[in-house]
């Protein structure tokens, strides 16, 4: 579970859309389950965001080979 960098809560998914010049943009990212009370101040994070750091979290654990063999 991801949990918010300022207070520790949990992050919720959230996603909206918005319409310029007739062309619909999608967006997808995380919130802090206490901003959303008026608790945190945490800005909400991209979900791409999300991605790249957790992707740097695993490839930081030095996972043995065989142990990675195993899950794929």
């Amino acid at each position: 579970m991801a949990k918010c960098a300022r207070c520790g809560s949990p992050l919720s998914g959230k996603h909206g859309y918005s319409k310029r010049a007739n062309k619909e943009y999608r967006s997808q990212g995380y919130i802090c389950n206490r901003k959303v009370v008026g608790a945190c101040n945490q800005r909400s994070m991209a979900e791409r965001y999300i991605e790249t750091q957790f992707i740097k979290y695993l490839n930081s654990l030095n996972i043995p080979p065989h142990i990675v063999d195993d899950v794929t």
